[in-house]
C-alpha cells in the first residue's frame, strides 16, 4: 500500500461531528462533520470551517502556529495577517467564521487555530497538510574521491569494492524511491526494466567491470503532477587496473621485413603505456604510438629479442611480452592419416606461415629433421599402455633445395611395418635456431592398394631434385654414380675389343 494512502485512511477517521455544549450564557462550537486533518494540493484551496453558537460579546480569532509559534491571522472579520490571502467567509451575524486560503504553498503546511476568546477560551485545531509531487534532489556520494563537480552526473569505485548509491528525495507524501539500471538508450516502459531496489539506496557489493553504466533513481507518490515520475540518472563507473594483451606473442620474421607489435589494454581510468626490450626501455618513434611499436626494415642482430608493452594506471599496471625471432615456425602437414602401401609412407608438408596481418612471408628453411617410430597399446593385466618401437625415435634430415624451400615438401618413409600406426614429428631449423616442431600421425596398410609404384615413391637422385629434397643416401648415391662412370666406360670399352678379336 502506497505511503499516501495511509494519510488519507488517517485522514477519513479524523472526520468527526465536532460540537461542544458550553455552560448556559457561554459561547460553544457547533461546527459538524469538520476534517481536521486537511491535505491540500500545491496550488489548490483550504477550507477551514468554524462555526460558533451563543458567541454574544465575544470575539472569534483565527491563528496560525508554526514550531511552537503562534502568528494572529484575523480578530473577527478584520485580516491581521497580509502576508497571504486569507479570506474569512461566513455570516458573521449567525456565527459562521470560515477561513479559506487559495493558492496553497508549501509554507502554509501548519496548524490553524480558530479561537472563541471567552473565559476559558475555546479552540478547534486544523492541521494543513500540502501535497506535492515527488522530486529528486540528488544522489550520493557527491563529495570526493568518488565525485567531483566537473562531473557532477558521473561517480566513481573502485573494482571489488561496495559501492552504495543513495537518492535524496522530496515530496509529501513521502516518495517511493525505485532504482533501475539503463541498459538501452531509452528508458523502457515499468513492465520491461528491470527493478534493482525499491529503496531510498542500493548497495552493490563487490562491485565489477560489467555493473558499469546508468543507474536511474525514480521518486513517485501519486501526486499528478509531471509524466513520467522525477527521476535522476547517475553514471556509474568501475575503475579497475590496466590487463594487457597481444594477439601474437611470438612473431617469426625474417631480416628486411616490416615489422608491426600491438597490446590491447582494458583499463579504467585509461592507461599509459611504455615500452622495453630485453628489459631495457625503448625510445618510441615516430611512426609508432603508445601501444604501437613499429619497426620499418628489420635487422637480425639489433631487432631481434624480447619486447615487453607496459600499461599502467593509478590503480596498478600490467604487460605482455611479444618474442621477435627467426626461428621457423611449426610446418603444416597435409599429408593423409592412411597410407597406400604396407611398408612405405609418403609424408607431405608445407612451410608454416605468419598469421599476421603484416607478416604474409614465411621464414627461410636450412633443413628439416624428422623423428618417427612405431606406436600400439597392450594389455598388461587387464591395464592398456603404450608402447613405442623403437624407444628412441628413428631420424632423417632432409636439406630443402635453396629454390624450393617455400614450396610443399616431401619425403617417402621406408621399411615401415604393415597394418601399424606411426607417430613423429618434423622439425624445421634454420642459422636462427630450431624451430617448432609439427606432429604427425599416420597408418600402413595390411596389403598395398597400388598395382604400381607411385612416382613419389621411386626415390632415385632425379626424383630426389624433383623433390626438392636432398638427402644424405642421395649424396651417397651420386657420389658412388660419379666415381663409378668412368670405370664402367673403359670396362665396356675392353669388351668390344676382345669381342672383335676373337671374332677375327
Amino acid at each position: 500500500m502506497n505511503v499516501w494512502v495511509f494519510d488519507w485512511v488517517y485522514l477519513c477517521l479524523c472526520l468527526i461531528i465536532y460540537e461542544t455544549v458550553g455552560a448556559p450564557g457561554m459561547p460553544y462550537f457547533i461546527t459538524h462533520n469538520v476534517q481536521v486533518l486537511i491535505r491540500v494540493n500545491e496550488g489548490g484551496h483550504a477550507h477551514f470551517k468554524c462555526r460558533v453558537s451563543d458567541l454574544g460579546d465575544n470575539h472569534v480569532i483565527w491563528y496560525k502556529t508554526n514550531k511552537g509559534r503562534r502568528s494572529l491571522i484575523s480578530v473577527g472579520q478584520e485580516i491581521m495577517d497580509q502576508s497571504r490571502q486569507y479570506i474569512k467567509d461566513g455570516d458573521f451575524v449567525n456565527s459562521t467564521f470560515d477561513l479559506r486560503l487559495p493558492n496553497v504553498q508549501r509554507s502554509d503546511e501548519d496548524i490553524y487555530t480558530c479561537t472563541i476568546q471567552s473565559h476559558p477560551p475555546t479552540e478547534l485545531n486544523f492541521t494543513l497538510l500540502v501535497s506535492y509531487q515527488a522530486s529528486v534532489r540528488r544522489v550520493l556520494p557527491d563529495d570526493e574521491p568518488n565525485w567531483s563537480a566537473a562531473e557532477p552526473n558521473r561517480v566513481y569505485f573502485n573494482e571489488t569494492s561496495n559501492a552504495t548509491l543513495t537518492c535524496l528525495v522530496d515530496g509529501s507524501p513521502s516518495p517511493i524511491v525505485t532504482w533501475w539500471k539503463k541498459d538501452r538508450p531509452t528508458r523502457p516502459s515499468r513492465a520491461q526494466h528491470l527493478i534493482i531496489a525499491v529503496s531510498d539506496n542500493i548497495t552493490l557489493v563487490n562491485i565489477s567491470r560489467e555493473q558499469s553504466g546508468q543507474y536511474v533513481c525514480d521518486a513517485e507518490n501519486g501526486v499528478s503532477g509531471r509524466d513520467p515520475p522525477d527521476s535522476r540518472v547517475i553514471d556509474v563507473v568501475v575503475q579497475y587496473a590496466p590487463e594487457v594483451r597481444t594477439l601474437s606473442p611470438d612473431i617469426r620474421v625474417g631480416e628486411g621485413k616490416y615489422l608491426l607489435l600491438q597490446c590491447n589494454v582494458n583499463a579504467v581510468p585509461k592507461a599509459r603505456f611504455y615500452w622495453m626490450k630485453d628489459n631495457r626501455n625503448l625510445t618510441l618513434t615516430s611512426q609508432s604510438s603508445d601501444n604501437r611499436l613499429v619497426i620499418i626494415s628489420l635487422d637480425p642482430r639489433r631487432d631481434y629479442g624480447n619486447y615487453t608493452c607496459v600499461a599502467y594506471n593509478r590503480l596498478g599496471s600490467s604487460n605482455t611480452t611479444i618474442q621477435v625471432s627467426g626461428r621457423p615456425l611449426a610446418p603444416q602437414v597435409t599429408s593423409s592419416l592412411y597410407g597406400t602401401r604396407r611398408h612405405i609412407y609418403t609424408l607431405r608438408w608445407t612451410p608454416g606461415a605468419n598469421l599476421q596481418e603484416a607478416l604474409q612471408d614465411t621464414i627461410e628453411i636450412e633443413a628439416y629433421d624428422i623423428y618417427y617410430r612405431k606406436t600400439w597399446i597392450e594389455d598388461v593385466e587387464g591395464k592398456s599402455r603404450v608402447r613405442f618401437y623403437p624407444e628412441q625415435p628413428l631420424a632423417d634430415t632432409i636439406y630443402p633445395r635453396p629454390d624450393a624451400w617455400s614450396a610443399q615438401q616431401t619425403f617417402v618413409l621406408r621399411d615401415l611395418s604393415d597394418d601399424s600406426t606411426y607417430e613423429g614429428q618434423i622439425c624445421p631449423r634454420n642459422m636462427y635456431g630450431t624451430g617448432d616442431c609439427a606432429d604427425f600421425q599416420f597408418k600402413t596398410r595390411l596389403e598395398d592398394i597400388v598395382t604400381t609404384i607411385p612416382p613419389e615413391a621411386r626415390q632415385t637422385i632425379p626424383d630426389a631434385d624433383k623433390s626438392g629434397l636432398w638427402t644424405a643416401k642421395a649424396d651417397q648415391w651420386r657420389s658412388r654414380a660419379n666415381v663409378m662412370a668412368p670405370s664402367f666406360v673403359l670396362a665396356l670399352s675392353a669388351s668390344f675389343v676382345s669381342l672383335r678379336l676373337c671374332y677375327h
